[in-house]
C-alpha cells in the first residue's frame, strides 16, 4: 500500500542501508503492528556491524542477539564476525533487541573469473590464496577467506556434499570460477568459489583499468590484445573495434573470452546497463 503524503501515526516496515554519511531507506512498506513492539514478526536490518564478539555487535545503533543458534549466510560467517562487515540480518524484536534468525554477509562482486587454477598456498580450509591462469604465462592471484563460500560443481566432489576445501584443489587439474570483490590495495578477495569440470576457456569480468583503441584492454592488471578473429559485443549486440571503442571509458563492466587461453581476445563483451 502506499503512505499519503502527511500521514502520521501508521505502522510501517522500513528496510535501512548504510551509506557511511547516514542511513538511506530502500524499502517501506505498511504494517498493521508496530513491528519493534515486542511481537514475533520479521525485521530486515541492512548497515554494517559495529562492535566485537565480547560486547555484541549492532546494526544501525540496534544491539543484535545472536544466542539463538541463527543462520549464517555464508556458514562460515558463524564465529568470524567483525566490525566493519556489510551484513542483512532478520529477526523479531524483543525489549529493543533484535532476536536474530539469520545473518548474511552483504558484499559486491566486482569481478567474475573462470580459469585454471596453478597453484594453492593455504592457511586453513578456508584462508589462503589461490593463483588462476590467465593465458600466456600471466597469472592472477585471488585471496580466500572465513566468508568465501566454497562450492563444489565438479565430478570432484566424492562425498557429493557440495563443497570443498582449499587443501582439496589441484594445481593444474581444477578449473574455477570465481566471484571476488576488489580489496583496498586492489586485491582480488573471493566472495564464492565454485569448482567445477576442466575447461578450455577462461574468462574475465571486472572494470576497464586501461585500454588502447583496437589494440588491447586491461582488466584488473591482466591486459588483452586481439586479432582478426576476435569478435565485439555491446549488450549482446555484435559491433566493430571502432564502434565498441568509441563509447567505451574507464570503469566499464567488460567480459574478455580466451579459448585457448592465450592472452588474446577471442570475445570482448560490453554491459552498458551495470553502468
Amino acid at each position: 500500500s502506499e503512505i499519503a503524503p502527511g500521514t502520521s501515526g501508521q505502522f510501517v516496515e522500513v528496510k535501512l542501508s548504510d551509506i557511511g554519511s547516514g542511513l538511506e531507506a530502500i524499502e517501506i512498506e505498511l504494517e498493521d503492528d508496530d513491528l519493534l513492539d515486542d511481537d514475533a514478526d520479521e525485521v530486515d536490518l541492512y548497515g554494517v556491524l559495529i562492535g566485537n564478539d565480547i560486547d555484541g555487535f549492532m546494526v544501525n545503533e540496534v544491539p543484535l542477539d545472536l544466542s539463538n543458534n541463527p543462520e549464517y549466510q555464508p556458514s562460515t560467517l558463524e564465529n568470524n564476525l567483525t566490525e566493519g562487515m556489510a551484513v542483512e540480518v532478520e529477526g523479531s524484536m524483543l525489549n529493543g533487541i533484535l532476536i536474530v534468525e539469520e545473518i548474511e554477509a552483504e558484499v559486491e562482486d566486482e569481478v567474475e573469473i573462470e580459469a585454471l587454477v596453478t597453484n594453492v598456498d593455504y592457511d586453513d580450509n578456508l584462508n589462503g590464496t589461490i593463483t588462476l591462469e590467465m593465458g600466456n604465462g600471466v597469472t592472477l592471484p585471488v585471496q580466500s577467506n572465513n566468508s568465501t563460500m566454497l562450492e563444489d560443481d565438479s565430478s570432484s566432489d566424492s562425498d557429493d556434499d557440495g563443497s570443498f576445501s582449499l587443501s582439496e584443489l589441484i594445481s593444474g587439474t581444477d578449473f574455477v570460477e570465481v566471484e571476488a570483490c576488489l580489496g583496498d590495495s586492489s586485491e582480488l578477495i573471493a566472495n564464492k568459489i565454485k569448482r567445477k569440470d576442466s575447461s578450455s576457456e577462461t574468462s574475465l569480468e571486472g572494470p576497464v583499468d586501461d585500454f588502447v583503441s583496437g589494440v588491447s584492454i586491461t582488466l584488473v592488471g591482466i591486459t588483452y590484445t586481439f586479432d582478426t578473429e576476435t569478435t565485439f559485443q555491446v549488450d549482446d549486440n555484435t559491433t566493430d573495434s571502432t564502434a565498441f571503442f568509441s563509447g567505451l571509458v574507464l570503469g566499464d563492466n567488460v567480459e574478455i573470452k580466451d579459448d585457448e587461453p592465450n592472452g588474446i581476445a577471442d570475445e570482448v563483451s560490453l554491459d552498458t546497463s551495470s553502468d
